[in-house]
């Protein structure tokens, strides 16, 4: 009988091997120990960094009353915008919007306007999830954007209204730096 923190370890093991028929098992059998949100989300987590997207989506659909559970149903958008299954996410993004909005719906919304070849929609969509959320992986996404979109100046203002924010984020500099 193996703890929770034992599995979780177990998962990441047989993961890394890339033996699925292991993971598969394995999957299964945590999934039925262990079917409360944090242990989804660890799942979820482990599968969007291994970027093993089909799985996670695969995975999101097999939990009971996924269309009930928003945050479920955003990790579902993610792992559709990642496959570039993009009317399933275009459909899933307007059933989030009847429901209630995240932040992060600005960022599938984006994702889903680079996927549709329409960066000004997505410099929008990413700098309203910005606005409310700063983070790196927000700059890395928008100020590109909007430099390429030829507003310089805004893409500075962003950048120095990210660092007053997070003065310690050298990742952030260098990045900022290598924009600029």
């Amino acid at each position: 009988n193996w703890s929770n923190a034992l599995w979780r370890l177990w998962l990441q093991l047989q993961l890394n091997r890339n033996d699925s028929i292991s993971f598969d098992k394995a999957l299964n059998k945590f999934n039925k120990l262990y079917q409360d949100d944090d242990n989804q989300f660890f799942v979820i987590a482990l599968l969007e960094k291994e970027q093993k997207f089909q799985i996670m989506l695969d995975f999101i659909d097999q939990q009971p009353l996924v269309n009930s559970r928003v945050k479920l149903q955003y990790a579902r958008v993610m792992a559709l915008l990642s496959l570039k299954k993009i009317a399933k996410a275009e459909f899933a993004i307007s059933q989030l919007k009847a429901r209630k909005t995240l932040p992060a719906l600005n960022w599938l919304q984006g994702q889903l306007a680079l996927l549709k070849n329409n960066p000004d929609s997505a410099i929008t969509f990413f700098d309203a999830h910005f606005s409310e959320q700063p983070s790196l992986q927000g700059l890395a996404k928008l100020v590109p954007l909007v430099i390429k979109s030829g507003d310089i100046k805004y893409g500075i203002e962003l950048g120095e209204h990210y660092l007053a924010s997070f003065p310690n984020d050298h990742q952030g500099r260098v990045l900022l730096s290598q924009w600029f």
